[in-house]
This record gives structure tokens, sequence and C-alpha cells, in this order.
């Protein structure tokens, strides 16, 4: 059975240029079929009949113009990606165009294998990937989006729920879960146990409504859902005979502000000794929830510490779902001097290596020295 080609339609009110653009991109015909409309009607019109994957609009139209197209197109019909074409280019247009859909802006004049080769990129085969989350946490699949620096939507769904995530060059920007949008969608949609999910590569969100770092809507989605879990309620059912269980009672344990100064001065000390090691070149060390314990050399802000909790969280997930062992250690960086991320007890550490550091045999001097200040020995 032969594969339908993929359909460009192709709107300008100078007859003209459609007819020479159809003209010229007619060597492709067998990868894709050129549609014509000389205005904005015109071109709903043809929506309306077929199944449209391109359409490439000028801005200036008599009766519809690009832009409120558009609008129309991504409103309509949102598997349609829309490249807008202008004679009067501006970066207030051009922001415009992106902020209502438009997938990329040319401005005329153009070379038609310009516009020829953004063509071929974009009709071809659908890339993603779909699957369901059992073993997969949804988290991994996040997580490689933003490390991929992706530019994709993630579409969620479980039973009669349907979400949606935005990333734009690997941030999370925009989400929605039923009738919920922004933050709040995220993390309902992070606190489903399982689902489907499909992933649409190249999808460009409608709007953006998110702002926050990606690690920190992690690690705050992460949070959220160990609390749910923790505190959540669990339905009552009905014993034989009618007679209803006992009521379940929750008990909720107060912190130790002691213990939290004991653990702080521990890492603090731990900071002051890695810190006289000659290959250390500045340490910091962070809870499993992201929030700096100690430091030394090292720039003290939120994002650095969310960022070292989650490499270290998510090299751990990794590590389990691959059947790879517990996490040893994450280096990272172009070159020397490198940093190093590794778990010991229940937080984190991020230490910055001198350029010229023998790593082995400094891990093997800090594991012995962790060991011995965690157990309360005597220093030296």
């Amino acid at each position: 059975m032969a594969r339908e080609l993929k359909k460009v339609l192709i709107v300008d009110d100078e007859e003209t240029l459609t007819w020479s653009m159809a003209k010229s991109l007619s060597r492709d015909r067998d990868k894709y079929e050129v549609e014509i409309a000389n205005n904005g009607k015109e071109a709903l019109d043809v929506l309306g009949r077929m199944p449209i994957d391109l359409v490439i609009s000028d801005i200036r139209m008599p009766d519809i113009n690009g832009l409120d197209l558009l609008v129309r197109v991504k409103r309509d019909y949102p598997e349609t990606k829309v490249i807008i074409m202008t004679a009067y280019g501006s970066s207030d247009v051009q922001k415009e165009a992106s902020k209502r859909g438009s997938l990329y802006y040319i401005e005329k004049p153009f070379e038609i294998n310009e516009i020829r080769k953004l063509i071929l990129d974009l009709v071809r085969e659908k890339r993603g990937f779909e699957g369901k989350l059992f073993d997969l946490q949804l988290t991994d699949i996040i997580q490689m989006n933003c490390l991929g620096r992706l530019t994709t939507s993630l579409v969620i769904t479980k039973d009669d729920h349907r979400g949606v995530i935005y990333f734009n060059d690997g941030e999370i920007v925009h989400a929605e879960c039923d009738d919920i949008v922004g933050e709040e969608a995220f993390y309902t949609i992070l606190g489903w146990q399982e689902g489907k999910f499909v992933s649409n590569i190249g999808a460009l969100p409608p709007r953006e409504t998110i702002s926050s770092p990606w690690e920190h809507l992690l690690m705050e989605g992460v949070k959220r859902k160990d609390e749910a879990c923790a505190g959540g309620e669990i339905a009552k059912v009905e014993e034989p005979g009618g007679k209803k269980p006992p009521e379940a009672r929750t008990e909720t344990v107060p912190s130790d502000p002691q213990a939290e100064r004991e653990d702080t001065g521990l890492a603090r000390r731990m900071c002051e000794r890695i810190m006289q090691m000659p290959e250390c070149e500045g340490i910091m060390v962070v809870s499993g929830k992201g929030k700096i314990e100690a430091a030394e050399s090292m720039a003290e802000t939120e994002e650095e510490g969310v960022l070292i909790a989650f490499l270290g969280l998510f090299g751990e997930r990794l590590g389990s779902f691959f059947t790879l062992g517990k996490l040893n250690r994450i280096l990272y960086g172009d070159s020397p001097p490198w940093k190093m991320v590794f778990k010991h007890g229940q937080g984190y550490y991020q230490i910055a290596l001198k350029k010229g550091a023998q790593f082995n045999h400094f891990l093997a001097s800090l594991r012995k020295m962790l060991d011995t200040l965690a157990q309360g020995k005597p220093k030296g």
C-alpha cells in the first residue's frame, strides 16, 4: 500500500508568487504535495477539506492576515505546523508570530532552496516515542527531555485525564492538565502513579505559563508526591457483613531541631576538612531535598543546591533502572578542573577539583575521611 504524501499549503495574495513557489517545489513531489490559496478564507477552506501538515503563509493579506490565520490554524488544527513569511520584517512581528505559534519566520525575498530545505525537514515522518509509565518513571522521561535540550511536548494520559508538558530548548515552559494550567498542572501530572505518554518532537507551546527552572520544578514535584503518598487518604472498604474497618490513624513525627543542628554542624566540619585536601578547590554539601547544608568556595545559590540534589537523584534512578548498582560518582565538565557529585549518608556532595588532581587517590582518601567523620571518630 502506497504511503500517503504529506501536504503543504502555500498562502499568499500574490498569485505569481504562489504559482512560482509551487512550480519550484514540484521537484519534491515524491515527498509532499503542494496546495495553493490566495487569501486567508481560501486557506481555511482547504484546511477544512483535507489534512494539511504544513502551512506557509504571508502576513499581509486583504481578508484574514497571516497572524490571525496562524491563530486559527493552531486552535483548530494543532498538529499543523506553520511558517510565516513577510516582506515587512521586524523584531516585533517576529516576536508576535512566535508567540502565536509560528514554527519559523522568513523574510522576503528568500532563496527557494532555503524554504525547500525547511519543508523537507518539517514534513519528514513524525519523530517521537510512546510508551507506558510503569517501570520507567515520568520524572526520568522529563529529565531526559531537559538534559537533551529538546523542544517537544509530552502528552500523558491516565484513565480519563489528559495532561501536556511543553519543553522549549530543554526548559519546561507550559503545562496543561484538564482545566489546570501552569505549575499546578505540572505537579498534578507528576503526581500520577502510572499512565501512557507520547512525545511530539518539535511541538511548540501555545503559550508560556512556567518560568521556574526545571530542576526546581522536579524537586518540588517529587517532594509533593512523597508528601501525598505519606499522608494520602486510603479508601474505606467495608468488611463482610457490612462492618466498616477501624479508622486509620496517622501520626506526624515532629522535627528534631537538635538533630538538624548536629547534621549542619557535621556538614560544616566535613567541608572544613575536605577543603584542606590539596586536590580540593571548593565543596558544597546538600540535603536530599536540595537544601545547602554547608559550602566552601562555591556559589551558594538555591539553584545550585537543587541541581546537585537532582544530579544525585537522577544518577541513582538511572543506576536502578539499568541495574547498574548504587551511584558511585558523577564527574562533569569539559576539561579539568572537573566537578564531582556523589552521595554520602542522606546527602549529596559537590566537589570542585583542582587541575592536575589525581582523581582515584583523592576519592579513596575522601571516602576514608568522610566515614571517619560520620562515625564521630577523633580527627587526625
